[in-house]
């Protein structure tokens, strides 16, 4: 008599063999994402007049977007929840387009996308909305900081200067309040995932056929 043993999920079916590669690789681009954003966020503080009156903090709102897409992937990966790897990915395609330093993170993001689609087989409307606004929102402040133009001159000591767009501390208040919200709402959709048959499921012990 031969015995064969299936490794059932949590609702009966096969466990994907590739689920564990989809997380760890969603992982590594969430975390290229964080990357950016940092990246992005120093090469800002680098390439600017330091004798400006643009807050320290523009270079860190100038990053935020990216780097809360990341985070924001990281939580769909620890969750098990596709739609937000969808979301992240979704947000940093534009984020990147619109800065010649970000991309390389295209990259990572359209296999954000990828994994998420063809690993969701179902969303409620709630989880939908939530990974449609976060995409919006993230990308739309960015868009914010880049197209807004708040021109601005300056005297110093040792002379002066001016520039065509400087980063108001209401650009970074609203930025910093988006990059909340968006970890708020993707955190507060965290219920049970609904994932096809290519997610990540429970093992279920194993099953003999005879």
């Amino acid at each position: 008599m031969t015995h064969v043993t299936v490794h059932g999920g949590k609702d009966g079916r096969l466990a994907p063999s590739g689920s564990v590669s989809a997380q760890r690789a969603a992982a590594i681009s969430a975390l290229c994402l964080v990357a950016g954003g940092v990246i992005l966020g120093a090469v800002h503080h680098l390439a600017g007049n330091h004798d400006s009156p643009e807050s320290r903090l523009a270079s860190v709102a100038f990053g935020l977007p990216l780097f809360t897409a990341g985070l924001v992937a990281l939580l769909g990966t620890r969750s098990a929840r596709p739609e937000l790897w969808v979301a992240a990915g979704a947000a940093a395609c534009p984020i990147a387009a619109l800065s010649v330093i970000g991309l390389p993170v295209v990259i990572p993001a359209i296999v954000l996308i990828v994994l998420g689609v063809t690993r969701a087989a179902r969303w409620s409307w709630a989880e939908a909305v939530v990974a449609v606004g976060i995409a919006v929102a993230l990308a739309g402040v960015f868009a914010m900081l880049v197209f807004h133009h708040d021109p601005a001159t300056w005297t110093t000591p040792t002379g002066g200067g001016s520039s065509s767009d400087i980063i108001t501390g209401t650009e970074i208040a609203v930025t910093v309040a988006v990059g909340i919200a968006a970890l708020a709402a993707a955190a507060a959709t965290g219920g049970r995932s609904r994932t096809g048959p290519a997610s990540a499921v429970h093992e279920a012990p194993p099953t003999e056929l005879g």
